[in-house]
């Protein structure tokens, strides 16, 4: 989690180091219960697959996933075979095209490079076109669910959500309330809805220096307040002319991986920062603000994440350390064990018909992906 000061940024540790999964909306009907994979064991991996440090796998099709790649040059995303793990840059000789953001339709996906230029790509003809000539600072990309427009937090103290339409490129501003440091967008189904995390400044003082030497410079006390920093979840209804955003939460845990559910409500894993050996739990909160419970506290949830057509799930550690990804119902909380993982798991991605599983992996040398196959892992970068 980063606390943003003045100036400075300082950066506490998380409760988990993952990368923000793009997560779908969730249904409120029961999880289907059926019998857990157990697949701890790995199978070695194809012999020519694409080595170094790779992370962030997307599913893009039944036996192809996106990865990125990272070097030292910088960042680039692949399509990868699987399980076979052949691979190919996803736009040919284009070493920015990273991060992508996949479309609903699954045929085109977003990035912006070091310009923050919006590019589009063809995933079929693997080709990348400029769709914008704005220039600000964007993240987060989202896509709406007709695949006509993508939203994305602006500006350099990212202060502004923003809309851009494909078609013609045109930039436009759907909330510009002037507060700073937004992040973790998710866009309802409808577009109705925009769900994001705001940690706010820090307050630095010093005392002044009564004289112009070292020694009182190094004397200076120096405080940083750090109160009411914590990550709080907002949400803006776009539907209301001139409305506010709305403060979802106000306590002091830590906040991350943000699902936008079907049943209106919002999850989000919380993990209590001044206690850090006490388990991360699920959480769901409404979007009125007014009930907030959890969702799932028996196992130290790691990630969550959704799928399109509405499943959610978790990467969670039991008692003993063992981890699982569970299907969790966003209503009642009920959990279903579907595929034991590695212990080396740190991220998981699920595919949109939620029957298929890669998995980022810690090595000694950075990270390597891995997909489920025949019943056991089968690495498809090293």
């Amino acid at each position: 989690m980063k606390r943003f000061v003045t100036g400075v940024i300082l950066t506490s540790a998380l409760a988990v180091s993952l990368p923000v999964v793009t997560p779908g909306l969730v249904h409120a009907a029961e999880a289907a219960k059926p019998a857990a994979v157990n697949a701890k064991t790995a199978a070695a991996a194809p012999v020519n697959v694409l080595a170094g440090f790779s992370s962030t796998p997307r599913w893009i099709g039944a036996s192809t996933i996106l990865v990125t790649h990272i070097t030292e040059e910088g960042k680039q995303d692949f399509t990868v075979q699987v399980p076979a793990g052949t691979y190919a840059p996803v736009v040919g000789g284009t070493s920015d095209a990273a991060d992508l953001v996949i479309s609903p339709d699954g045929k085109y996906a977003a990035y912006t490079n070091d310009a923050n230029l919006v590019f589009i790509v063809d995933l079929a003809a693997h080709t990348a076109k400029q769709a914008s000539e704005d220039k600000s600072y964007k993240a987060d990309l989202q896509w709406s669910k007709d695949g006509s427009k993508l939203y994305f937090i602006q500006g350099d103290k990212a202060n502004v959500i923003a809309q851009m339409t494909v078609a013609d490129g045109k930039v436009s501003a759907v909330l510009d309330d002037k507060v700073n440091y937004k992040s973790d967008l998710q866009v309802s189904e409808d577009g109705s809805k925009l769900v994001y995390i705001v940690e706010k400044d820090g307050t630095l003082t010093a005392d002044s220096v009564k004289e112009n030497n070292v020694e009182s410079v190094e004397q200076a006390k120096v405080e940083l307040d750090l109160a009411g920093t914590e990550p709080q979840l907002f949400v803006f209804d776009t539907t209301v002319k001139d409305g506010k955003a709305l403060q979802l939460t106000s306590k002091s845990d830590n906040k991350s991986f943000v699902t936008l559910l079907h049943n209106g409500r919002v999850a989000y894993v919380s993990a209590d920062v001044e206690k850090e050996n006490q388990p991360s739990v699920l959480k769901v909160v409404t979007t009125d603000g007014k009930e907030t419970k959890d969702l799932l506290t028996d196992l130290n949830v790691l990630q969550s994440t959704g799928t399109p057509d509405g499943h959610l799930f978790v990467l969670a550690a039991d008692k003993a350390g063992k981890k699982a990804v569970y299907q969790v119902d966003g209503a009642s909380g009920v959990k279903v064990k579907k595929w034991d993982v590695p212990d080396a798991t740190i991220q998981v991605v699920v595919s949109a018909d939620a029957k298929q599983i890669a998995v980022t992996q810690a090595t000694a040398t950075g990270e390597k992906v891995a997909v489920l196959s025949g019943g056991k892992f089968v690495d498809v970068t090293k």
